[in-house]
């Protein structure tokens, strides 16, 4: 277990995979493409409980974009940059 990860819940973490996941296709095959059902395939949940997480897809994009923590970590993790999640954010919205 990474020491990042301590004292985080199951949920958090469970969400954070999610986003992550979200980012990497949407990177892959861009956000118009990509579909709940293959974020939740990826990601092994289920497609109800990641609607749970994120009603709508548009609100894991937002996630994604605007959570600093999502942000911060997926450019690190993805080694992406910010030029690309500045166009991920203006194809989003």
């Amino acid at each position: 277990m990474m020491l990042e990860n301590i004292g985080k819940s199951l949920k958090d973490l469970r969400e954070e995979s999610i986003v992550y996941v979200a980012a990497e296709l949407f990177l892959q095959d861009g956000i118009e493409e990509v579909k709940m059902t293959d974020i939740a395939a990826r990601a092994e949940v289920g497609v109800a409980s990641l609607y749970r997480y994120f009603g709508t897809k548009d609100a894991l994009v937002g996630d994604l974009y605007f959570s600093k923590n999502s942000f911060s970590n997926m450019r690190q993790m993805y080694r992406i940059a910010p030029e690309v999640i500045y166009n991920l954010g203006k194809v989003a919205f």
